[in-house]
């Protein structure tokens, strides 16, 4: 895979399309200079699998800001996900991970992410949890989204607010425009095969009455 791209430092995993699939970052040295005087350059290989699947990205905040700010807050470390889905066999499947503190280099964006497998209908429900008594439960979530929980703040009780981000995918909405195309061709098609057929009726019945149609059309 990093045959052409030689002198290669460093790489890590990295979401570059914020698209659930994980590709890969690079840095190399580009001239053959000493390395004080070195030339760097990134490179990026994406990742382009041929299998149907679906993921889902979440984050867990701490729900603290001071001053005058939306109580967003940071990534809390320690802060827990569940997932819940059925699969194609109609069974139930679950996945469970846990938000860890990302190192310097670390290029990932803060949360999680977690393959769902080929789930084309909704993720049954998804948990959050950052401490025994401190749970949330979403129901019905769409796959390849993102959520972002924002727990309560101090004196708020128990109260939680999810945002539910969708990344739009250029294949899907292809295929829904192909999809909507063809629906609106096949009803346009039916639908004109059903006025010739009452075309051809009326002509059939203006050949058998031709006096009472012709007494209608003046009256």
């Amino acid at each position: 895979m990093f045959d052409s791209y030689t002198n290669t430092i460093n790489t890590a995993f990295y979401d570059f399309n914020d698209n659930g699939l994980l590709d890969i970052i690079g840095l190399r040295r580009v001239s053959s200079r000493a390395q004080k005087n070195a030339t760097y350059g990134v490179f990026v290989v994406e990742n382009r699998p041929e299998y149907d699947a679906y993921f889902i990205k979440w984050l867990v905040t701490t729900g603290r800001c001071e001053g005058a700010c939306p109580p967003y807050g940071v990534m809390t470390p320690g802060a827990s996900m569940k997932y819940t889905v059925m699969d194609v066999n109609n069974k139930d499947k679950s996945g469970r991970a846990s938000q860890v503190v990302r190192g310097n280099f670390a290029l990932d964006l803060p949360g999680g992410l977690m393959g769902t497998g080929p789930s084309p209908n909704f993720i049954d429900q998804v948990t959050f949890g950052v401490a025994r008594d401190s749970t949330y439960v979403k129901s019905q979530v769409i796959p390849n989204s993102n959520l972002i929980a924002i727990p309560s703040g101090p004196g708020q009780g128990s109260r939680w607010e999810v945002k539910h981000l969708i990344t739009p995918s250029v294949d899907g909405a292809i295929a829904t425009f192909h999809v909507l195309l063809l629906i609106c061709i096949v009803n346009a098609s039916i639908v004109f095969v059903f006025y010739l057929r009452e075309k051809k009726e009326d002509r059939i019945e203006r050949n058998k009455n031709p006096v009472s149609m012709s007494a209608l059309t003046f009256t």
